[in-house]
């Protein structure tokens, strides 16, 4: 996936959670980083990074797991280059939290909708 389809993929996901027009996304999305992710040569995701924010965008839950090392892999860049990194999730997303927590972020705070989280020290394992 090149980067317009990595934004591509991004947005077809963000869409179904909100309302957002597409050229406020790209203008949004300029600064960002984002890898592809790749498993058993299918495109199942992509990691958005943005100093220290991360954002991970799954299409398939089942290809999480798999897609662990390519995550673990931006979180220690991350954290080697920022010292830390944050992101948050939908309260009502457990699977997100539980695989946020097997990452190593700890909760850092909360609003009416989301969690905040960060992380100093990657978990390798």
């Amino acid at each position: 996936m090149n980067r317009a389809e990595c934004l591509d993929f991004v947005y077809a996901d963000l869409v179904r959670q909100q309302f957002i027009v597409r050229d406020v996304f790209d203008l949004l999305m300029h600064e960002w980083y984002v890898k592809p992710i790749v498993v058993d040569g299918q495109d199942v995701g992509v990691v958005c990074m943005r100093g220290t924010e991360l954002h991970v965008t799954i299409n398939k839950r089942d290809a999480l797991l798999h897609a662990r090392r390519i995550i673990r892999e931006c979180i220690v860049n991350g954290i080697l280059l920022h010292g830390h990194l944050t992101t948050r999730s939908q309260k009502t997303d457990v699977d997100v939290v539980r695989f946020l927590y097997r990452l190593g972020f700890i909760k850092t705070s909360e609003d009416a909708d989301c969690f905040y989280y960060r992380i100093d020290t990657p978990k390798i394992h």
